[in-house]
């Protein structure tokens, strides 16, 4: 075999190795929950907590997704809001956060909805580790379902912070929110 077939045979088999095996994530690794806002760009948030560090959380939380992608744009007033950010004190349950959407998370468009931080285990998080919890819960808010690995949308706070070090949102969660919107 002529060294210029042989070169390239190499290169082929050197070529699909790397696309078999030198990428473990998919064009989309983002994960949708099937709905969506009319306008996200104009979306009110009404922060209203009881506790020590949801009210900063929250802020954290905001501050970053909007920081970090062009299409969100927020304000926070109580006044025509259509979502509450607030906190509660479950011990029975085993969240630290939740969000529900209205009328529901795969319907279009949202109308409302409301997150809450869970002050029975955030009472001893971090800074960042609480924030880690509102930027997840806001990322359900605008759209986004659970996923694994090291991004703020992986449902378990021991993985997506403990472990990683994820307390806002990663290039993967805003490319999700930028499909949606």
């Amino acid at each position: 075999m002529p060294i210029r077939h042989v070169r390239v045979a190499v290169l082929v088999v050197f070529a699909l190795s790397v696309g078999a095996f030198g990428s473990h994530r998919s064009a989309r690794a983002y994960e949708l929950l099937g709905g969506q806002w009319p306008g996200i760009s104009s979306l009110g948030f009404c922060i209203s907590t009881s506790y020590s560090g949801s009210d900063a959380a929250w802020d954290t939380g905001l501050y970053y997704w909007d920081y970090l992608s062009s299409e969100f744009g927020y304000h926070t007033s109580c006044n025509g809001n259509k979502v509450s950010l607030l906190d509660a004190n479950y011990s029975q349950v085993s969240w630290d956060g939740l969000a529900e959407l209205i009328p529901s998370p795969v319907s279009n468009p949202y109308t409302g909805a409301a997150a809450y931080l869970n002050y029975h285990h955030t009472q001893n998080y971090t800074t960042t580790k609480i924030a880690s919890v509102a930027g997840h819960e806001l990322g359900h808010i605008f759209g986004l379902a659970h996923e694994s690995g090291c991004v703020l949308m992986n449902a378990a706070t021991s993985v997506r912070y403990t472990s990683c070090g994820v307390w806002y949102a990663t290039s993967d969660d805003r490319d999700g929110v930028s499909y949606i919107y």
